[in-house]
């Protein structure tokens, strides 16, 4: 575990919202981390979480915030760095926090055009079963992703990746020959699929 300086930045409604904690038995805490779970309509996803010291990880990265400590998920601070995170409340005083990320979805060009071709052919005509796809990372010629929703755990996903998914990738992007499934279909419900 390493620390670091200016990584992220937290405003003062951040950290209220922080330390306060989610109701007066807890007291809050000044822990938290935040990692990118995936990226979806041209968005980061994030995980981001009030933790306890015995939830740390060794590639978490420790920055001290305005006296808040937080801890960026080592693996994804590169698309991490830069950014501010805010605490807003709307009309009704429902309040959440908001991530102002300055960086883009990747830095790789063939990464960028796999996440448009995902964002506006594949996931939604994925969309129609409950199902979605996600882009991990490419290396040389192969691209990793994960299937979430109602694709993980279908029997039929290895189909649906080698038949729709690669197939329109490879046609699209001619740098990707192979589409590789990351995804735990064990843990997979499956919602949609019944047979």
């Amino acid at each position: 575990m390493s620390t670091e300086e200016q990584l992220i930045r937290v405003t003062e409604s951040a950290k209220e919202a922080l330390t306060s904690g989610p109701d007066d038995e807890t007291g809050g805490t000044e822990m938290a981390r935040i990692g990118i779970s995936g990226r979806q309509d041209g968005e980061f996803q994030y995980d981001f979480e009030q933790i306890d010291p015995e939830d740390l990880r060794d590639t978490d990265i420790k920055v001290e915030c305005n006296g808040v400590i937080i801890y960026v998920d080592g693996e994804t601070q590169d698309y991490i760095r830069g950014s501010i995170i805010d605490y807003m409340q709307d009309e009704h005083g429902r309040g959440g926090f908001h991530v102002e990320n300055p960086n883009p979805l990747w830095h790789s060009e063939v990464m960028m055009r796999i996440q448009v071709l995902m964002d506006n052919d594949i996931n939604p005509a994925l969309a129609s079963h409950g199902g979605a796809v996600e882009l991990i990372d490419v290396q040389d010629e192969n691209a990793y992703v994960r299937m979430l929703g109602g694709c993980q755990g279908c029997s039929s996903s290895a189909a649906t990746l080698k038949g729709g998914i690669q197939a329109l990738i490879t046609e699209e992007i001619p740098e990707i020959s192979n589409v590789v499934d990351t995804t735990d279909h064990a843990e997979g419900t499956n919602p949609y699929y019944t047979g």
